[in-house]
């Protein structure tokens, strides 16, 4: 049985989501923080888009 095979058979299933948070790799100005981070931390608009520079999604 090949990988895909098991996988389906054992009806196991993966999901992942990403955004211009994972740039910052769960810390915040020293401070843990979640793709939620934009609005718990207040963080402005400019500066959370300019997260966009260094996100590179592949």
């Amino acid at each position: 049985m090949n990988n895909r095979e098991w996988f389906k058979q054992a009806k196991f299933g993966f999901m992942s989501h990403f955004g211009l948070y994972s740039v910052l790799d769960g810390d915040y100005r020293g401070e843990p923080c979640t793709e939620w981070v934009r609005f718990k931390k207040k963080i402005p608009m400019e500066e959370y888009h300019n997260l966009a520079k260094a996100f590179n999604p592949i």
